[in-house]
């Protein structure tokens, strides 16, 4: 009987081979397992997983594809990644170009989006009384936000009410709405 542990048979013991092998294996097993695991979580397959778990750089990416195909939802939630910085730099300016391209394709929510920008001036020339109008739209085309937006700006007083009912009057349709100016 030899004395190296190279060679100990010993009941319940691996040889040191056999032991080098198994914990070799289990590298290899450890590494793969973290190729996998680095593929699935930095790189969230669908846009929901993306957006849940916070990868907001990859939801942009999967957003950008679908928003220049059209999609106004994606359109939207693009807006509010630039809206907010998320997965990039904050930028109001891109985010009203994104809400611009929904609201026309008559999504709701963006025209909610419009009118606080407009309400703000992020991103865009303030008016308030455009705001009213995005928001007047967004209500009539079925968004229970809408209201609570326009409670909210008329509370505020920025406008007299001559000039809440000029908005009113002025911005009834989406066409009355499309920005004059080319930057917006």
């Amino acid at each position: 009987m030899t004395t190296s542990d190279e060679n100990s048979t010993e009941p319940g013991q691996k040889s040191g081979r056999s032991r080098t092998a198994a914990i070799a294996f289990g590298a290899i097993v450890v590494a793969g397992l973290a190729a996998f695991a680095y593929v699935k979580i930095a790189r969230p397959g669908d846009l929901a997983s993306a957006l849940n778990d916070g990868y907001y750089a990859t939801a942009r990416e999967m957003l950008e594809d679908r928003a220049n195909g059209g999609d106004s939802i994606s359109q939207n939630m693009l807006g509010n990644l630039h809206y907010l910085g998320l997965g990039g730099p904050q930028d109001h300016t891109i985010a009203v170009q994104w809400y611009f391209k929904a609201a026309f394709q008559n999504n709701s929510n963006a025209q909610v989006n419009i009118a606080r920008h407009y309400r703000l001036g992020l991103g865009i020339r303030k008016d308030p009384q455009r705001g009213i109008g995005w928001l007047q739209l967004a209500r009539s085309n079925g968004n229970e936000i809408a209201e609570g937006h326009m409670k909210l700006q008329l509370s505020r007083l920025e406008l007299t009410p001559n000039q809440i009912q000029k908005a009113r009057q002025m911005y009834r349709t989406l066409e009355s709405l499309r920005p004059l100016e080319k930057s917006q």
